[in-house]
């Protein structure tokens, strides 16, 4: 299919979908494909630029965007066009100054230890079998869960309310935009969603679950009558904080080697060897000021060096500076070190 003819199938598609039913006042938005060379808009097409980076909403020449790279184009329409349609929803907070985006640079000091991947195991497993068996106290002892694990890594669960919040809503769009076109899809993407839960090394870097367990406590609620706002602009408080504000923490028992708990120590020794593999090699270094952007998904810290799978950008001289492919970044006090190997 050619990309204006499939541009055209995807607009045709989200044109049919109820968004404000899904979620009050939610609407289409432009959105563009983008492969290497070329970006595809409503009425034309336009030489790729550095704008135009990742799954996302952006705001390009005075216009609020989703946008997608082709490289991830979906084969199934029906499932393109609902991811599309998370992406708008991004644009849709965008336009309603949502404020609880998660501090990303924050998020790399995320703990990876036993006892907090244990727990957070143990509540998501409750979430689980609150949605696959229909049972309310499972809800009801995920929250409590949550609870404690709350006052035992506060910094960790604000980082991921927020990112349920922003992401999981988003992800929830996308699943009722499905559900319209096909309830079957739905139904084996909530199943896919809800089985790949329980792969348990997924939840390192915690973000990528925490779209999905975001979408899930929204289904629960949806689902047991818990009313949520439909409006989430305008305050700060998360889903968490909002279902957690009269919960009595519960504190799990378990024993200590009921979990494999290997992919933690697995995925430090992973990221170390990332790390040392680029620095022992003959490198290329730019300094610069400050960190200004990152790839959230692929971007991994150990002590103050990022590895950076994708790019950074960085402050430099009064500019942002995009360094594409494989690095390590540096954190010093007043500035960073970009290392990348020397291309022969």
């Amino acid at each position: 299919m050619k990309m204006t003819d499939l541009y055209q199938t995807l607009s045709d598609k989200i044109k049919q979908v109820d968004l404000d039913k899904i979620y009050k006042g939610f609407k289409s938005y432009p959105f563009a494909l983008y492969d290497a060379k070329t970006i595809y808009l409503e009425n034309e097409t336009i030489p790729w630029n550095e704008a135009f980076i990742g799954n996302t909403a952006i705001t390009y020449e005075g216009k609020t965007m989703a946008i997608w790279d082709l490289r991830y184009q979906i084969e199934d329409t029906d499932i393109f066009a609902s991811k599309l349609i998370h992406e708008m929803f991004h644009v849709h907070q965008l336009k309603n100054s949502e404020s609880r985006f998660p501090n990303e640079l924050k998020g790399l000091d995320y703990k990876y230890d036993e006892l907090g991947m244990s727990l957070k195991i143990l509540e998501t497993i409750c979430l689980q079998k609150s949605i696959q068996k229909n049972e309310k106290e499972e809800f009801n002892r995920f929250l409590a869960y949550r609870r404690h694990r709350e006052s035992l890594y506060p910094e960790n669960l604000d980082y991921e309310s927020k990112i349920e919040v922003v992401e999981g809503t988003a992800r929830y769009v996308e699943l009722l935009a499905l559900k319209q076109f096909d309830q079957k899809k739905y139904s084996d993407e909530l199943e896919r969603i809800l089985s790949g839960l329980s792969i348990h090394p997924d939840y390192i870097p915690v973000r990528i679950a925490s779209y999905n367990i975001g979408a899930c406590i929204l289904i629960a609620c949806d689902k047991y009558g818990i009313p949520m706002e439909n409006q989430i602009f305008g305050n700060n408080t998360t889903y968490s904080e909002k279902l957690l504000k009269n919960i009595k923490p519960e504190e799990p028992i378990f024993s200590p080697n009921a979990i494999d708990l290997s992919f933690v120590e697995e995925y430090n020794r992973r990221i170390e060897a990332n790390i040392a593999k680029i620095l022992e090699a003959k490198c290329q270094k730019t300094i610069g000021e400050q960190i200004t952007g990152l790839d959230p998904m692929n971007t991994y810290k150990i002590g103050i060096c990022l590895y950076c799978k994708n790019f950074i950008r960085i402050r430099k001289e009064e500019r942002d500076l995009f360094i594409f492919g494989e690095s390590v970044v540096e954190q010093l006090p007043c500035s960073v070190i970009v290392y990348q190997k020397e291309t022969p």
